[in-house]
């Protein structure tokens, strides 16, 4: 970098971002974006369910997920409908994937613009 990349106030605040989160991943081609990914855990897992549509109300072609039999912690459940019984899968989540962060300092940060 040169010197005036060096005072330039967006570099001192990345860099001071940087030494909180070394995570922090700098763009070799504009120095002054940045990503970050930051993890996501739930404090309790989630529950998700996911719903298999009876025969009467199908899609003429549905592309189904591979069914809970072979995977741990899922349940499947009978649960009435309006046109019939459909099958509920439940899992349970304890992640998901992570928040992906991209900042990037406009010239004129932070005198002028907000990052962007």
């Amino acid at each position: 970098m040169d010197d005036d990349a060096l005072e330039d106030e967006r570099t001192i605040e990345l860099s001071s971002i940087q030494a909180i989160f070394p995570e922090l991943a700098i763009d070799p081609s504009d120095p002054y974006t940045a990503t970050l990914d930051l993890p996501v855990t739930p404090l309790k897992p989630l529950r998700i369910q996911f719903s298999q549509p009876t025969a009467e109300n199908a899609p003429s072609q549905l592309l189904t997920p591979p069914t809970s039999e072979s995977q741990d912690g899922a349940e499947t459940v009978k649960v009435p409908t309006r046109e019939g019984r459909a099958e509920i899968e439940t899992h349970e989540l304890d992640c998901l994937p992570p928040l992906k962060l991209r900042v990037h300092l406009h010239e004129g940060y932070p005198a002028k613009k907000p990052p962007k």
